[in-house]
């Protein structure tokens, strides 16, 4: 009979710090865990051990005793649920690990559900038309509509069926109402007419696109009405043309189901740019032939892994890597709900893992020891390293045909401060090169990757940060993604720039949604309720020229929170209704609090059946 598994039993102190006790574990035994940044040990312990949150310990008194750790950072503290340590065990003498059952004692209460709104009136649809003009009449649908032969861009149509019925929605083909489609022009690509008439439905749109998005509108009217379908008509079209959602499937690897299921619900809110992140400091999930060893040597984290448990890895070894075969059909199945596929390699920085594969990407005389924002030591390639740009061009030359919307991601944030400042390597190439500052020296480098880009015919892509250093960083022509908050994005359009908007105070859904202890997720820019995801506007006020180097927005799911699929859902919805709403309607006619809480319960059924739960939020 084997032991039970060791007991941490935990409480949090006034300031902010963990005190607990460790059972049933052998007095010599290491505590291993993974937390949200480096942890410092304040008493009755010492650290053996540490790569950014993940932590070695070993306790220093008797089992009685207590012991209390507490966050580097002052500002950081047990915010809520995902601030408890992840996946802890424990590591005896012999080798052997053990899995521990961390107890914390009397959590606070849970926040009191807020009081249900009433189901709004009129069309039930997320996002909102432009025009809705009602009849007053209603179409009864049963079993669906009927797709007369030779109707143009009738895979458009059928390929919406195939979501319904992925996702257990009723069917929209297969019953006796006609549905009509004409191709004439009705204002954009995306645009579409839908008129709901009791004798049938007729689609006018002037691309496939626009017949997608009318035949989405109606399923999700069939879905929220409950088969009723209110008469009149509608002519829709989007503000914005980019409408994206990335995932970070690095911090957390997901399965590809997952990643499949989250285009049908983008799909279903007329969101266009599925942004996959699957580079970063803890991996490289592609299964890249050019270098194979950096998914290989990576792919998994955990005990004996190159890559320690940190965020949640525990004992391991977790994680996957995609192999290019999906990636294909992944980028097939975005086609075929007209979205576009954007991919990111992160350089210059969050590279811990390209690092620990290839050392050649670091110089060896550099003794900065440079510490990032989430803690790792050196996660930043040197470009005065031959290697750094073997390696580079060689995943731009490898990755970007693999995705026909000809754009890429090349990361470019969060350098930390310290790095390649005691490089002699790197200050004597800034000397050669006529670089004054480590910005500088970034942009030359992002700039050089953005020009391999450039030789493939695509168009590069970077964070906000990208547009530091001399000759404007990565170049005008180049797409910014301002996450720190709307104000980047704005000097950068105001310089010609195109840019998206993700700021995290209203698009990051891995922030928490409240305060309520029990709701998970970050708290750098403060939470982000549903209220917020609707509760501001990408283009200023008195700016309204801007809107013309403002492509659109995206919503961002960072994994460090996540520590199985499923704790991404409930987190994403209902916040991304709100996206939806903000990317699509007319800025005088704007989403406002009491309009996103209302037809989120109206998409309520909907989400549910499409295995989509989701968490409480502000009233």
């Amino acid at each position: 009979m084997s032991a039970p598994d060791p007991v941490w039993t935990a409480r949090l102190t006034g300031d902010g710090q963990i005190e607990g006790t460790l059972t049933g574990a052998a007095s010599d035994s290491v505590l291993c865990f993974s937390m949200m940044g480096p942890m410092q040990a304040i008493s009755g312990c010492t650290i053996l051990r540490q790569v950014a949150g993940y932590t070695e310990l070993q306790l220093t008194g008797d089992a009685t005793r207590p012991f209390v750790i507490g966050f580097q950072d002052a500002a950081f503290r047990v915010f809520n649920v995902g601030w408890l340590p992840a996946r802890p065990y424990i590591r005896d003498q012999n080798g052997s690990c053990r899995d521990v059952d961390f107890r914390l004692k009397t959590p606070p209460p849970a926040a009191a559900e807020p009081d249900t709104p009433p189901l709004p009136g009129g069309l039930r649809l997320v996002p909102k038309p432009a025009f809705w003009a009602p009849d007053g009449q209603v179409l009864e649908v049963g079993a669906g509509f009927h797709l007369p032969p030779d109707q143009p861009h009738a895979e458009a149509v059928e390929a919406v069926q195939a979501l319904a019925r992925r996702n257990a929605l009723p069917a929209l083909i297969g019953g006796p109402i006609p549905v009509a489609i004409t191709i004439a022009p009705v204002g954009g690509d995306e645009a579409y007419h839908l008129n709901i008439t009791p004798g049938g439905v007729f689609i006018t749109a002037a691309s496939r696109n626009g017949v997608f998005y009318a035949a989405i509108s109606l399923l999700t009217l069939i879905t929220t009405h409950m088969g009723r379908l209110p008469c009149g008509l509608i002519k829709d079209a989007p503000r914005f043309s980019w409408r994206g959602q990335q995932l970070d499937c690095v911090r957390h690897y997901y399965q590809p189901d997952t990643l499949l299921d989250l285009l049908d619900l983008m799909a279903l809110l007329k969101l266009n740019r599925f942004h996959w992140h699957f580079s970063d400091d803890e991996a490289f999930r592609l299964e890249v032939t050019s270098f194979p060893e950096i998914w290989q040597k990576t792919r998994f984290r955990g005990e004996n892994c190159l890559i320690p448990g940190v965020f949640g890895g525990g004992q391991g070894p977790t994680g996957g890597s995609y192999s290019l075969d999906f990636a294909r059909d992944l980028v097939a199945r975005a086609a075929d709900l007209a979205i576009e596929v954007l991919p990111e390699i992160e350089i210059p920085s969050h590279a811990y893992a390209l690092v620990q594969v290839f050392p050649d990407l670091k110089d060896p005389a550099d003794n900065s020891s440079a510490p990032s924002v989430q803690g790792y030591i050196d996660n930043t390639m040197n470009p005065a390293m031959p290697f750094t740009w073997t390696l580079t061009d060689a995943l731009i030359d490898e990755v970007l045909p693999i995705f026909p919307f000809a754009h890429l991601h090349l990361g470019c944030d969060e350098r930390p401060p310290e790095a390649w400042l005691k490089s002699p390597a790197a200050q004597d190439f800034m000397r050669r090169h006529g670089l004054k500052t480590a910005d500088d020296l970034q942009a030359w480098t992002i700039h050089k990757a953005a020009d391999r880009v450039r030789r493939h015919g695509a168009r590069p892509c970077a964070w906000e940060e990208a547009a530091k250093g001399r000759n404007d960083g990565i170049g005008k022509d180049a797409i910014l993604f301002s996450w720190t908050g709307q104000g980047p994005g704005l000097d950068a359009a105001r310089k010609g720039v195109q840019v998206v908007m993700c700021p995290a105070q209203h698009a990051y859904w891995d922030l928490a949604i409240s305060d309520d202890f029990h709701a998970p997720g970050g708290r750098w820019a403060g939470t982000v309720s549903l209220n917020d995801s609707v509760n501001w506007d990408p283009v200023p006020a008195d700016e309204p020229h801007l809107e013309a180097n403002i492509l659109g927005v995206e919503g961002a799911f960072w994994g460090e929170f996540t520590l199985q699929d499923s704790d991404m859902k409930p987190m994403m919805v209902p916040r991304i209704l709100g996206l939806a709403e903000t990317a699509w309607r007319p800025q005088n006619d704007k989403a406002t609090a009491a309009s996103i809480h209302a037809v989120v319960r109206a998409y309520a059924p909907l989400l549910k059946r499409a295995g989509w739960p989701h968490l409480s939020s502000d009233p």
